[in-house]
């Protein structure tokens, strides 16, 4: 795929397959460089395959933190989950529960 892409002069930085549970699934994640003009929106075929390029979906909700449930961060950022931060909040909810 990357050489197709490449042949109809665009310069991706990635292409990577998607997956989901270790299972290769019918979907090609591909990050192009920004530009102004949209030619990639106008290719129907690569590899001999039909394809339908579409712009990524922004998520519907914000982001959630596993590690501290905390918004707009996730635990891969760990600006909000730093441990000195999580130790410090460990000892003020002990000392308000004494």
């Amino acid at each position: 795929m990357l050489e197709d892409l490449e042949s109809l002069s665009f310069q991706p930085i990635q292409v990577s397959r998607m997956n989901r549970h270790d299972r290769p699934m019918p979907l090609v994640l591909t990050e192009m460089p920004m530009c102004k003009k949209a030619d990639i929106f106008e290719v129907k075929t690569l590899c001999g395959l039909s394809v339908k390029v579409e712009k990524p979906h922004k998520p519907k909700d914000a982001a959630q933190c596993h590690r501290c449930q905390r918004f707009h961060h996730s635990q891969r950022q760990m600006r909000r989950c730093s441990s000195d931060q999580r130790l410090r909040e460990a000892a003020q909810a002990a000392c308000q529960m004494r």
